[in-house]
């Protein structure tokens, strides 16, 4: 057996992960905010103050998607240390890292999220009575 394991954060991310759908539509419901907010103040711009308007709405929505995409990375790296750790693995690299050997985890990192994601979609519909969460 080997000590070593390997993800595949393609595979990972692109197999309608829950938490990708969540963070598209955050960042859909976060550029939809702004784009309400700053359409009253580009209506009345002048071509530099749009420029400008333009390129500070882009950096809010930059900042944004590198916000969300931390939270999933970091969610990611918590299944894998789970599953290592189950596995007793003391090593897990990206599989691009990979050329040859080590144990494919991947599915089951999946599987870790998928079951972390249904854990945290039913506290948030019990956190109505819920406390200490």
């Amino acid at each position: 057996d080997s000590n070593v394991a390997y993800v595949n954060y393609n595979e990972v991310l692109t197999q309608n992960n829950p938490l990708m759908k969540n963070a598209e539509q955050q960042f859909n419901e976060y550029q939809a905010q702004l784009k309400k907010e700053y359409e009253p103040k580009l209506a009345n711009a002048d071509d530099q103050t749009k420029a400008q308007l333009q390129q500070e709405m882009a950096a809010k929505l930059q900042q944004k998607q590198v916000q969300l995409m931390s939270a999933v990375q970091k969610q990611v790296a918590d299944a894998a240390k789970s599953v290592a750790n189950l596995k007793g693995i003391d090593i897990v690299v990206s599989q691009d890292a990979v050329l040859y050997g080590g144990q494919d985890i991947t599915k089951q990192v999946i599987t870790k999220m998928d079951k972390e994601a249904g854990k945290s979609a039913q506290a948030s519909q019990n956190s109505g009575s819920a406390s200490g969460n």
